[in-house]
Parts: structure tokens; C-alpha cells; sequence
């Protein structure tokens, strides 16, 4: 079976989503309290739980954001721009960095299938 058109069933997918989950409720507190540092390792948290599904991504050419980039390469990038900015302690800078390393991360989690799932209105009998 094509391993690119499989997705997880079982416990894991669950219990990833809910680490998710839980990583992005830390995130959120830790970015509002601007307490950078450890808003940057919830960031790193996620990273690590998104890491094969951004690959998996990648090699199955389903990255059309940057034609020339995929997903692993963008973190890459983002992750050596953030350890500048902290090395320098642009705090204005840090910020930014920080809120699109997590748009591209929640752009991972969504496109791998473990992010928001949507379905018509009128599925719910609402129109």
C-alpha cells in the first residue's frame, strides 16, 4: 500500500493532536506573557511533534507555498533567522520571527490532516 496516502488511525494520531494541542495552549500564555525564550521552546515542542509530517509533505510534493521551498527548508531558515535575533536580543524582531514560525507550523499541522477539519453547513442541517 502507498505509504503517502495513509494516515493514522489508531492511539498516536490522537494523543499527538491533544500534544498539539496542549503545546499551542503554552505558546499562546508564554507569547502574551512576552516570556520569548520559552515561547520559542513550545515552538521547538511542535517542531519536533510536526517533523516527519512536514517531510512526508515535502517528498510527496504537496507543497505549493513556495515552489522552491518546502516545508523543511523554510524551518530551517526560520530557525537559524530566530537564533540571530535572540543572539542580538531584538525583542521587536524576536516577536515576529516567533508568530511566523507558528503560522508555518500551523500550516503543517493543517496540511498534514491533524489541524482544523471542515465540512459543509448544511451537513449540521444549519441551512
Amino acid at each position: 500500500m502507498d505509504e503517502s496516502k495513509q494516515i493514522s488511525e489508531f492511539n498516536e494520531s490522537m494523543f499527538q493532536i491533544q500534544r498539539l494541542h496542549n503545546h499551542w495552549l503554552e505558546f499562546d500564555k508564554f507569547i502574551k506573557r512576552g516570556d520569548f525564550s520559552k515561547a520559542r521552546w513550545e515552538l521547538d515542542s511542535v517542531e519536533s511533534e510536526l517533523y516527519w509530517d512536514a517531510k512526508r509533505l515535502d517528498d510527496d510534493g504537496r507543497k505549493e507555498l513556495d515552489k522552491e521551498e518546502g516545508f523543511m527548508n523554510q524551518l530551517i531558515n526560520s530557525n537559524k533567522i530566530l537564533q540571530g535575533a535572540f543572539y542580538k536580543g531584538y525583542l521587536n524582531i524576536i516577536y515576529t520571527l516567533l508568530r511566523s514560525k507558528e503560522r508555518l507550523l500551523r500550516e503543517i499541522q493543517q496540511e498534514s490532516g491533524k489541524g482544523a477539519r471542515y465540512k459543509d453547513a448544511d451537513e449540521d442541517g444549519l441551512l
